[in-house]
């Protein structure tokens, strides 16, 4: 399955959670927040492939992030690019198998309770649980 095929289910799960559960005091508005969260949501359970832009990217802001906290504290490029370069050999070493626990119903259950933290908004957690649950469900055809 690729990520535009994930994408698109992602949003149409939402879509349909958020409207099916409109009647029951759940639902969300139609919104760029809903579809940012189906998006998120359709296409996070691949962050633990490193071939995927998920993981890619991962590994840039883990890169840039550790590369600039080091430049701060030691003003030293090339510590600073050799540190952050070891961080990402260290997220390759301990990202999960693929289709291991990012690929599960607890995973999808911790992603609606980040976007309900995040949002205080049940509607979007339980959209954003359809969108993950998409695409745990397009995994298993």
């Amino acid at each position: 399955m690729n990520s535009s095929f994930h994408i698109a289910a992602g949003i149409g799960f939402a879509l349909v959670a958020a409207t099916v559960l409109t009647p029951f005091g759940l639902g969300a508005s139609i919104s760029l927040q809903l579809i940012a969260i189906a998006c998120l949501g359709a296409l996070l359970p691949d962050v633990d492939h490193y071939k995927t832009k998920q993981f890619k990217f991962v590994a840039a802001v883990v890169f840039a992030t550790i590369a600039i906290l080091c430049w701060q504290l030691t003003a030293n490029a090339l510590l600073s690019l050799t540190v952050g370069a070891t961080a990402v050999i260290v997220l390759l070493a301990l990202k999960p198998r693929h289709r291991g626990i990012t690929h599960s119903w607890p995973a999808a259950i911790v992603f609606a309770v980040i976007v309900y933290a995040a949002t205080l908004d049940k509607g979007l957690a339980l959209a954003g649980l359809a969108a993950y649950a998409s695409h745990l469900v397009l995994d298993l055809t």
